[in-house]
C-alpha cells in the first residue's frame, strides 16, 4: 500500500499488517495451524496477504471460519465475501488486503495454493507452540472440537 493510501486511511481502520496480525491471532485461537502468509500484492494484485492454514475436520474449519468472522465483525470489520464455511470442506473469507483460505489438509494439498503462488514471497510467522502442537498430535476430534465451538 502506497504511503499517499495510508495517509488518507481513517484512524480506525487497520492497517493490512495490522489486520493480518488480527486474523492471525484470532483463527490461531480456534486451532487453526500449518499457516502460511503469502505476501501478495506484487503478484496477485487483488489483495496484499493470502493466509492458508489448516483444520481437522469440515466441523473445524467452520469453527475457525466462524470465530473469525463473528471476533472481527466486534471490532467492526465485515469480509466483503465468504465462500465455503457452511461446508467447511474450503473456506474463503475475504478482507480486501487479507484473504483468507481455510482447508481440510487433502483439499489443501490438492490444490496447492502454496505452489500455485509460489512467486509470492513469505512472511515470517510464528504460530504460538500449542497451535503448532495441536497441529502434530494424534488428538480425540469429538473431545476438542466441542471445546472449539463454544462461542
Amino acid at each position: 500500500m502506497e504511503e499517499k493510501e495510508l495517509q488518507n486511511r481513517p484512524q480506525d481502520v487497520p492497517t493490512p499488517r495490522q489486520l493480518l496480525d488480527l486474523i492471525l491471532k484470532t483463527a490461531w485461537e480456534k486451532r487453526g495451524y500449518d499457516t502460511v502468509v503469502l505476501e501478495a500484492g506484487q503478484v496477485i494484485g487483488y489483495t496484499d496477504f493470502m493466509v492458508i492454514m489448516t483444520g481437522r475436520s469440515q466441523r473445524h474449519v467452520t469453527a475457525i471460519a466462524q470465530w473469525v468472522i463473528r471476533e472481527l465483525r466486534k471490532q467492526g470489520i465485515r469480509p466483503l465475501g465468504s465462500e465455503g464455511v457452511n461446508i467447511g470442506r474450503w473456506v474463503v473469507l475475504d478482507y480486501d488486503t487479507v484473504v483468507v483460505h481455510i482447508f481440510l489438509s487433502e483439499l489443501r494439498a490438492l490444490y496447492d495454493l502454496e505452489g500455485l503462488w509460489s512467486d509470492s514471497p513469505k512472511v515470517d510467522i510464528q504460530e504460538p507452540p500449542w497451535v503448532r502442537e495441536f497441529g502434530t498430535e494424534d488428538l480425540d476430534m469429538d473431545e476438542d472440537l466441542e471445546d472449539l465451538e463454544d462461542f
